[in-house]
């Protein structure tokens, strides 16, 4: 939009001659950027960045000045429209895909629910704001949004990002992929924050055969380091891989579960005997 606003010939006439220098020289920094992003290896992220900075000085002078050319109140109705928009889209796109996110992911069900009713009553209060002419309501659907970008930054998209690069608090990945309920079994020596980080309890049992003794009909999760998982004993309970993990510091952990019913105590003694 600020692009076709600069199209305009009586836009770009009423621009004093310090607007002109200021956009000429970032005009010359954008070119070359992107000529020396296109041939200079490893230089494109950061000549992709004088290039936002250059759009963002074009947006301030564009806006700027059509503010200053129309009348206050077209300005107001104008920015009205153009919050409501903001919002409606906000919503059309992130409703859905955090209806998705509540069901595949539990771990992220009750923020995904709470942004997306932010993003529901920020659009119906910037179509009413914008329709009885109320600026509280487009502002307060305006604080909606933001309130509502910023959980999903810290919330969501952080932790995620995180998880991918082993760069985080890996341990609540690894809690997304267990039920609230059952336990995490370890046969080594885990860091103590990853009790708190899982949201599950950790037990640390001495050998793998010791699953013999949970009794219940539901499969049990273990988190195995690479090697325990390559010598998995044939007399201990089957399991099957579900995911590899890598922590902060690059070790790999493995996500497993076992695949049948584990006999329980009395069971087990019975065998013994």
């Amino acid at each position: 939009p600020f692009l076709l606003l600069a199209a305009s010939r009586c836009l770009r006439d009423a621009w004093t001659p310090s607007q002109r220098s200021l956009l000429s020289g970032w005009s010359q920094a954008a070119v070359v950027a992107a000529l020396a992003g296109s041939i200079i290896p490893g230089f494109g992220p950061a000549g992709l960045s004088i290039l936002v900075c250059v759009l963002v000085v074009l947006a301030m002078l564009t806006l700027g000045t059509a503010l200053t050319l129309v009348h206050g109140l077209l300005v107001e109705r104008l920015a009205m429209v153009i919050a409501s928009v903001v919002c409606i889209t906000w919503a059309a796109l992130t409703i859905p895909a955090l209806i998705g996110l509540a069901v595949v992911v539990p771990f992220y069900r009750e923020l995904a629910i709470v942004i997306a009713v932010m993003a529901a009553a920020g659009m119906a209060y910037a179509l009413v704001g914008t329709v009885i002419r109320r600026r509280s309501f487009v502002i307060g659907s305006l604080v909606a949004l933001v309130v509502g970008l910023k959980i999903a930054h810290a919330g969501i998209y952080v932790p995620e990002w995180n998880y991918r690069l082993g760069a985080g608090p890996w341990g609540r990945a690894i809690g997304q992929w267990v039920p609230p309920l059952s336990p995490i079994h370890v046969f080594h020596a885990e860091r103590a924050d990853l009790l708190f980080a899982t949201g599950r309890e950790v037990k640390e049992l001495v050998a793998p055969a010791w699953l013999e003794f949970v009794e219940t009909a539901r499969p049990q999760y273990v988190l195995l380091l690479p090697s325990e998982f390559e010598h998995w004993p044939a007399e201990a309970p089957r399991i099957e891989r579900l995911r590899d993990f890598e922590d902060d510091r690059g070790v790999t952990r493995i996500l497993a579960r076992t695949l049948e019913p584990l006999p329980g105590v009395a069971a087990a003694a019975a065998a013994a005997n």
